[in-house]
């Protein structure tokens, strides 16, 4: 995993191959696909990634573990996968796994990759993930529909600011149009 940030890099970079990169690997996996690990994306991430995503998880399961959660789409059959080879005693039924547990980071759709029938729990933050999952085939008594997870700073129910007051707070131009901020 060392390489992981420069590989995001260089797929979300302004680079010519960047983004068509990652679109490719995207569209490739997202048009009515229901099991990510049928994908030719899917087999290639397992082919040079495997080995290396067992070692690791060998060495953390022997450092001793209770839990993973996985908050990121395109490891999630990796893990499991690797896994139950760490806890298979040789009769192809591994036992005593430690539990893997997913988080759905995205809102209104999501990559199938998420949904990894496999985990333990996964939960998603709203009907319509619900309903991708089960479509996935995950099965309903691992699914919970929680909402997404914030931070306890932004749980306030203060009364929020009013326009003129913002703007002088924050030092924006006093305009009267709407205002958009995009945060990426």
């Amino acid at each position: 995993f060392t390489s992981t940030p420069e590989a995001y890099q260089a797929l979300g970079s302004s680079s010519y191959l960047g983004p068509s990169i990652y679109r490719r690997i995207y569209e490739d996996t997202s048009d009515g696909v229901t099991n990510w690990k049928d994908t030719r994306t899917h087999m290639l991430i397992r082919y040079f990634n495997r080995e290396r995503v067992l070692e690791r998880l060998a060495e953390i399961v022997k450092a001793g573990i209770d839990l993973v959660v996985s908050v990121h789409p395109l490891i999630n059959h990796l893990l499991t996968e690797a896994l139950d080879d760490i806890f298979d005693e040789g009769d192809g039924k591994p036992s005593g796994r430690v539990p893997v547990v997913t988080v759905v980071t995205d809102l209104n759709s999501a990559h199938a990759s998420w949904f990894n029938p496999e985990v333990d729990a996964l939960f998603v933050p709203s009907p319509d993930l619900y309903n991708v999952a089960l479509e996935c085939k995950v099965p309903r008594e691992r699914l919970h529909l929680c909402g997404l997870p914030v931070r306890e700073g932004f749980w306030s129910t203060a009364p929020q600011l009013k326009r003129k007051e913002a703007q002088e707070r924050l030092a924006l131009p006093k305009v009267h149009y709407p205002g958009v901020v995009l945060l990426m």
